[in-house]
């Protein structure tokens, strides 16, 4: 088993991390979220450390609310959000 040199610190914005597939088709809003995102920049950022880092990135992404007030949130309830916005904060 490989490890990482160097301990991770928490995960950005508290996200919990998802593993699925690294082959994905995007939808335009999505991969204009995932290229102009501040939450994906950081997120992808986060990972780079890790062996296969690209099988958590889209699973992860997928899950990322940004709320209108700019929180970061989670709707781990439903299985594609895409960084849509949300009038109310999701709490874990």
């Amino acid at each position: 088993m490989n490890t990482t040199k160097y301990l991770l610190l928490p995960t950005p914005y508290n996200l919990t991390v998802f593993k699925g597939s690294k082959y994905v088709a995007l939808t335009r809003k999505f991969a204009e979220f995932i290229l102009k995102s501040e939450v994906s920049r950081t997120y992808y950022n986060w990972l780079m450390d890790m062996e296969v880092a690209d099988e958590s990135f889209y699973s992860t992404m997928k899950t990322v609310v940004v709320n209108q007030d700019g929180t970061v949130g989670q709707d781990l309830n439903t299985n594609m959000t895409y960084g849509q916005e949300r009038k109310q904060n999701i709490s874990n």
